[in-house]
């Protein structure tokens, strides 16, 4: 079975201290068939580059093995207090043997400071 024929770019651009909104993504194969993620583990960081610091660990779970379904719903405030910038995020599966299989996704990830006050709507 052929997992992914190239990575998919997503970019994320989030205002600091500010939560992402949670959300799910489901893996399918290149036929469009849902990829069974049973004993399988989920990685997903943001960092400056390749091989610097972790700032941001965006502890992605597998909330739904047999029907491919990856959550992120842990990315609060508290996350994103990194200075404003670009900085580059991906994602990585790891199999039970443990193999890490990916990057399946990646993009940049952009935080920017909130000009209007925080207390006007």
């Amino acid at each position: 079975m052929k997992y992914f024929d190239s990575v998919a770019q997503w970019d994320i651009t989030v205002a600091r201290k500010t939560a992402i909104q949670p959300f799910q993504l489901i893996c399918k194969d290149t036929n469009g068939a849902v990829v069974d993620l049973t004993n399988w583990s989920v990685y997903a960081e943001v960092r400056k580059s390749s091989g610097s610091e972790v700032l941001i660990d965006m502890e992605p779970t597998i909330t739904d093995a047999v029907n491919g379904v990856i959550s992120f719903t842990n990315v609060d405030g508290a996350k994103t207090d990194i200075d404003s910038g670009t900085y580059y995020w991906d994602m990585v599966l790891e199999d039970a043997t443990p193999k890490k299989l990916g990057v399946f996704i990646a993009g940049k990830f952009r935080v920017y400071d909130k000009i209007t006050d925080s207390d006007v709507i």
